[in-house]
């Protein structure tokens, strides 16, 4: 065995392992330096992200805010709205003889409300196949993208119907639009289309999953004619009846023969042409066009529009909600 040198450093390993640990730590901060990265397109997109949960949010809260007036408001009025009775428009076909029509159903304040919380709740995200179920739908706006406009719905079959809502439905009972004492054709479907100027819907109708017995109330202060074409058209009758529908919380109803022999549409167009031969309701058009004046009517519009026989309904915004009784399979 060798001789050791006396000048020879012995080998501290307590101080050697001290180093080793310092030496690692120094490693690991510089690995988690370069591990950050800058800002990149993935960062922007979750940002933008971001933005969209924060807009859906505000959309609750103005939401929430509108539902907290339109319950207030209905506290306060409870259903002491007087509204004209309903009676059956002329009977200008042999079949047409179930509809009806109330202008100014609904109050304009309470309309007003209702319009703006409808516009706030917020439209449904982009979801799977295996997300986008029915209930999915229900109380979100959901786009049509071959319709090109939104659609919102409540089925109480699903879910309880809003306050506001079933103040409306509470409304059309109390008023005997529908019956009280038949819980089989009391509202518990509503269907609310978004219809933007010069949009409309092809003839189409409700079909057997309803009683046959539809309500449609219009808001957002556009008019519109809404027409009823014969499913089998007789020689004898016209091919197509028009009906003036006021966009300021008008009602129209019509059941039974309107109901199952005609179907009902809306043109595509931003203006159309209306005269009293070929409108069911054409004082009601000429009323609904009066200046007010200290809330009375001005007679002398009235008649002007009256005696010119035919006019032009310009189209806009409007919202229609549609109460059926959904039957249960």
């Amino acid at each position: 065995m060798p001789e050791t040198k006396k000048n020879a450093i012995a080998i501290d390993f307590r101080q050697l392992l001290k180093q080793e640990r310092a030496k690692a730590r120094s490693n690991k901060k510089k690995s988690q330096l370069t591990s950050i990265k800058p800002i990149s397109e993935t960062n922007i997109i979750n940002h933008d992200e971001n933005k969209n949960i924060e807009h859906s949010l505000s959309q609750s809260s103005q939401s929430e805010m509108y539902l907290r007036q339109l319950l207030k408001w209905t506290q306060k009025h409870m259903l002491n709205h007087t509204i004209p009775i309903a009676s059956p428009l002329p009977n200008r076909s042999s079949c047409i003889n179930s509809i009806y029509y109330i202008p100014n159903f609904l109050p304009f304040e309470f309309s007003e409300l209702l319009l703006h919380w409808l516009q706030s709740i917020p439209t449904l995200s982009s979801t799977s196949s295996s997300q986008n179920t029915y209930s999915s739908h229900i109380g979100k706006w959901t786009p049509l993208h071959h319709a090109k406009r939104k659609v919102l719905l409540y089925d109480a079959t699903i879910s309880p119907i809003p306050p506001p809502l079933q103040y409306i439905i509470d409304l059309l009972l109390f008023h005997n639009v529908f019956s009280s004492d038949d819980p089989q054709t009391i509202p518990n479907h509503i269907l609310i289309n978004e219809y933007q100027p010069g949009q409309g819907i092809l003839y189409h109708t409700d079909g057997p999953t309803y009683q046959p017995k539809t309500v449609t109330i219009s808001i957002g202060n556009s008019h519109v004619l809404f027409r009823f074409h014969p499913r089998y058209p007789q020689n004898n009758q016209p091919t197509t009846e028009k009906l003036f529908v006021s966009g300021r919380g008008s009602c129209l109803m019509f059941e039974h023969e309107a109901y199952t022999e005609y179907l009902h549409g809306i043109e595509e167009v931003l203006q159309e042409s209306i005269c009293s031969n070929s409108c069911l309701n054409w004082e009601d058009y000429c009323q609904e066009c009066q200046t007010y004046n200290n809330n009375e009517y001005d007679y002398d519009v009235y008649r002007e529009k009256y005696d010119k026989a035919s006019d032009m309904v310009q189209r806009g915004y409007r919202i229609s909600l549609t109460f059926r009784h959904k039957i249960k399979e």
